[in-house]
């Protein structure tokens, strides 16, 4: 017996309980430090119990009721999923994005069959993203991903199975900050470029801080309402709410009623950013959102926001709904919150919006410049829209003049919808096969 595990063990004569606790506590903090520690905590632990034994102390009733009550720690995660290769290299996930999800749920399930039944897989159409710059995915190279899954349940000892194979790269669920700071404009007359405005038919999606459906911007519009929060018990809430007041902006910018440059739109309207006034949302509550609007396949997605980081974790499902010819439309970013562009705006899928004035000159407070991923180096941004003292609808029946690159990203995306783009979602993002990526 070592002199630790001996002096241990005294302590554990005078103050068992206390003692127990003291050495649990210790050998769980080694256990976290990977593989190495856990085989130490482990043994130490172990070598503690059979010195306790030997020197006559049961420490079985209070070990028993130390944990007496205890589950393990449940927390979520996002799993980027790789693809299966047969001999020739070629992925053998389906081309349509519903039997990619069953593809995923079914090579994870092959993959560990043990895993509980506690632990609930959603899919996420998300496909071929490399390892980048995402703190808890920078140290190695990784194959191109074919997909993200949700895991809304899974114990810390599962979630170490999972990072075993080399097919899966595990993310812990993670609040994640959305700077998409806009200044409130010089001049607030209900003013707008008439020669961006049609009617329009089209389905446009917007993940933001929601809607406030009580506005009369919003009546006879068009629009299906989730909210992904982690402490939210449904997605669907028959109470269109706007977690902060950008989104009603944007919205009313794509469909609204004499602020819309796309009026007559459906809106698939996702709040997933709930935290800190609309501000900041998590990672997996992000993920699901997109899933859900890119399931219904609108015209084009929205997303007047910037991430505070070049956080590469939703790309993938950017990724294939962009393959299947769907157009991502983000804001490029603001200076006073970030010099470069953010994402998902910096991702080479999206395409990227920089704001401009009423007189067609660019905005000197768009981020711009090159942004270097691993796989390739993009300039940005990609277009330019009108962005400066922008007049749209605000919660409680309200209008405001905003300024900066979410206002022209939301402009940008309704001139798609109305067919008002030089260029159109075809010329845009090109039809391309899913093995051709």
């Amino acid at each position: 017996m070592s002199k630790k595990i001996s002096q241990w063990v005294a302590e554990a004569k005078v103050d068992p309980v206390g003692a127990y606790r003291r050495r649990k506590v210790h050998c769980d903090r080694l256990a976290s430090g990977g593989h190495g520690g856990r085989r130490a905590g482990k043994s130490h632990m172990r070598d503690f119990l059979k010195g306790c034994q030997a020197a006559g102390i049961d420490m079985t009733g209070i070990r028993a009721a130390s944990e007496e009550g205890q589950s393990p720690k449940i927390k979520r995660y996002v799993a980027f999923v790789a693809p299966q290769r047969s001999a020739s290299s070629a992925a053998t996930w389906p081309s349509d994005p519903k039997d990619l999800r069953t593809g995923m749920l079914r090579f994870v399930s092959e993959l560990f069959p043990n895993m509980p039944t506690g632990s609930e897989p959603i899919a996420s159409a998300a496909h071929s993203g490399r390892r980048g710059r995402s703190r808890a995915m920078r140290r190695a190279e990784m194959a191109p991903y074919a997909g993200a899954m949700i895991f809304h349940q899974i114990t810390a000892s599962d979630a170490r199975k999972l990072s075993k194979s080399k097919m899966i790269a595990l993310v812990p669920d993670r609040k994640i900050k959305a700077s998409f700071r806009s200044t409130e404009g010089k001049f607030a007359e209900p003013r707008k470029k008439q020669e961006f405005v049609a009617a329009s038919t089209a389905t446009v999606g917007v993940i933001d801080s929601g809607i406030d459906g009580q506005h009369p911007e919003f009546n006879d519009v068009s629009v299906e309402y989730r909210v992904f929060a982690r402490n939210e018990p449904t997605k669907t809430s028959v109470n269109k709410k706007d977690f902060g007041s950008h989104g009603t902006h944007i919205c009313s910018l794509i469909a609204g009623n004499t602020c819309g440059y796309a009026p007559g739109s459906k809106l698939l309207v996702a709040a997933a950013l709930t935290l800190d006034q609309g501000s900041a949302g998590y990672l997996a509550d992000i993920v699901e959102a997109f899933d859900w609007i890119a399931e219904q396949s609108p015209l084009v997605i929205n997303m007047s926001l910037q991430f505070d980081a070049i956080y590469e974790d939703l790309r993938p499902s950017i990724k294939l709904y962009t393959f299947q010819s769907g157009v991502v439309v983000a804001a490029c970013g603001n200076k006073e919150t970030s010099r470069l562009p953010g994402a998902p705006g910096a991702y080479p899928e999206t395409l990227s919006v920089g704001a401009q004035y009423w007189d067609g000159e660019n905005w000197e407070g768009t981020a711009t410049g090159t942004v270097i991923f691993a796989d390739v180096s993009v300039q940005k941004p990609d277009v330019w829209s009108y962005g400066v003292d922008v007049y749209g609808a605000v919660p409680g029946a309200r209008y405001e003049s905003r300024t900066g690159t979410s206002m022209a990203s939301a402009i940008y995306a309704a001139m798609l919808a109305n067919g008002k783009t030089p260029l159109t979602t075809a010329q845009i993002r090109p039809s391309q096969p899913l093995a051709s990526v």
